[in-house]
């Protein structure tokens, strides 16, 4: 994302979906490197939701000096000071490699030729998931074009993430969006469609 612009502030704060206290009781800023949460302050940023005070307490705080907005994003400040934007908190994944955030791998899938976008999800009704690639096609392939994007895809993914463990590559014609937000892809009815369709038949291409 770059340098936070003159007269803002953002703050890497750690990952909870609870709400946050403030003053004294105020969580504490992140060190330089770590994954959190964002949070921003700023002339932009309101104090509170008008007359919605459940919308305040889940997403305002102050740290005693700052009214600070949570934004549901996260992301690192680099060693150059820039901020590092990794995917929603609620799209991150837990693994039994660790946590997995959508822009970690979903990038990397998306340079591919012959990718139009793809969309992580977890797998599985547990806490920790298997991690899962949705791809979208840019055009139509045949069965066996289709057979050589995924072994590209799964080698690439062992060569950029060699942490974590990708078993599961499937495709669909058109991955499906947010109503809210056209171009935001509805990762959980992903996640709920494809957890239900190996629960029933596990489906590969290797």
């Amino acid at each position: 994302l770059g340098r936070v612009l003159h007269g803002n502030t953002a703050r890497i704060f750690p990952i909870t979906f609870s709400p946050f206290d403030s003053g004294e009781n105020c969580p504490k800023e992140l060190p330089q490197g770590e994954v959190g949460e964002i949070c921003v302050s700023g002339s932009v940023v309101s104090k509170e939701y008008f007359r919605m005070p459940g919308a305040t307490f889940d997403s305002k705080f102050n740290d005693g000096k700052l009214n600070f907005h949570r934004m549901g994003d996260l992301g690192y400040y680099d060693n150059n000071g820039f901020l590092r934007f990794l995917g929603r908190k609620a799209e991150r994944i837990q693994t039994i490699n660790g946590p997995l955030e959508t822009e970690r791998c979903e990038p990397v899938i998306n340079a591919i030729k012959g990718v139009s976008r793809s969309a992580l999800i977890g797998l599985g009704k547990e806490r920790i998931k298997e991690p899962c690639l949705v791809v979208e096609l840019s055009e139509k392939k045949t069965k066996g074009d289709t057979r050589l994007l995924y072994n590209k895809i799964i080698n690439e993914l062992k060569a950029r993430l060699p942490q974590f463990t990708f078993k599961h590559v499937v495709f669909e014609n058109s991955l499906p969006v947010d109503s809210r937000h056209n171009a935001k892809i509805h990762r959980l009815a992903l996640a709920k469609k494809w957890t239900t369709r190996f629960a029933k038949k596990p489906f590969s291409l290797s």
